[in-house]
């Protein structure tokens, strides 16, 4: 079997390479990882051509792959596309292409790539994203958590939830998880419950974080970083939140450009009148393409937590770490998920 995975890195997409390969990435060393954007394709056609003495199944998996160009120059993809027919029965092998910050057109002109490779035997799954004008993603989304941990939850209160979240994958379960445990994992989940546990960190102290990163200064940045983190705010929550405003700010600065009108931004983004106000004048601080190389930092921090790729001092370094990166701009290189701060 060979399996293609289009979207958003985020716990969404992982949870469809988990079941696909079905095996946990987290903790199982049965797996053959592979990262596209450094292992030799020689190394990935000999793992993925390797038959079993035993008859199990041979689990491989490649991440960051190189999206599909229009002429087909990439030669992950090729192999793909020549092979997919003809590798072993015994073989799972899962590649995911990653969507992170590309617009809809974009995407769509992916996700019809990938698809021409179903004619050729390969499965396709498209991970949809959240941050959409529609909220059916992102519902079904917090439906699947709550029926997860033997829960229900209101209609009003998951339509609650993606309205204060966003509606990024990440941040979404952790919301919804804080919201059960402090139920004890029982019972219904009403508004008033959201409201009471109150799991979503402060506007206010995102804004106050980028306009310290917009400021170049570092200090202030990672005192507020610091300070969230001591009240008690664990690190993958706060990477989501980063997570989700960059994002934010990147598809304000798309629409910007194309000069979409002020209620479609609005409508587009669900976000008040003066939350829009603000996004637009802070995405006007960034230079182009400084956004776009945050998100993707981020996103590959999360990765990089999620795969045991971390050095040490774990998450909470790591965010230091790309906390001094964004404020001085400086975005060469591997660092996004060093523990080390970087060196200026």
């Amino acid at each position: 079997m060979i399996a293609l995975v289009l979207g958003d890195r985020d716990v969404r997409l992982q949870r469809v390479v988990n079941r696909l390969l079905a095996s946990d990435l987290d903790g199982d060393v049965g797996v053959l990882r592979f990262d596209a954007r450094e292992a030799p394709l020689e190394d990935i056609v000999n793992a993925a051509s390797m038959g079993s003495f035993f008859g199990e199944s041979q689990l491989v998996f490649v991440q960051n792959a190189p999206l599909p160009t229009r002429r087909d120059k990439n030669k992950l993809w090729k192999w793909l596309a020549a092979s997919a027919a003809d590798l072993p029965d015994s073989l799972r092998l899962v590649v995911t292409y990653y969507l992170d910050g590309l617009n809809r057109t974009d995407r769509t002109r992916n996700e019809k790539k990938a698809r021409t490779l179903e004619k050729k035997g390969a499965e396709v799954h498209v991970v949809p994203t959240l941050s959409t004008r529609s909220s059916r993603a992102a519902l079904s989304w917090i439906f699947d958590i709550v029926r997860e941990n033997n829960m229900s939850i209101n209609p009003d209160a998951a339509e609650y939830l993606v309205h204060r979240s966003a509606a990024d994958g990440s941040a979404l379960e952790q919301e919804v998880l804080k919201v059960a445990a402090l139920l004890g994992f029982s019972g219904n989940i009403t508004l008033a419950d959201i409201d009471n546990a109150d799991p979503y960190p402060a506007e206010e102290v995102v804004w106050e974080y980028l306009g310290a990163v917009v400021a170049g200064e570092p200090g202030r940045a990672l005192q507020i970083l610091g300070t969230t983190l001591s009240q008690g705010a664990e690190p993958e929550f706060v990477l989501a939140i980063l997570g989700t405003n960059v994002r934010r700010l990147l598809d304000v600065t798309d629409m910007i450009r194309s000069r979409v009108p002020a209620k479609e931004m609005q409508s587009a983004l669900r976000v008040a009148d003066w939350q829009l106000g603000r996004l637009q004048t802070e995405a006007g601080s960034f230079r182009p393409g400084e956004l776009r190389t945050m998100l993707e930092k981020l996103v590959d921090l999360d990765l990089r937590q999620k795969t045991g790729g971390l050095r040490h001092g774990g998450l909470a370094r790591g965010l230091e770490a790309l906390t001094v990166r964004f404020c001085y701009r400086i975005f060469e290189g591997s660092g996004a998920g060093a523990s080390e701060p970087a060196r200026v």
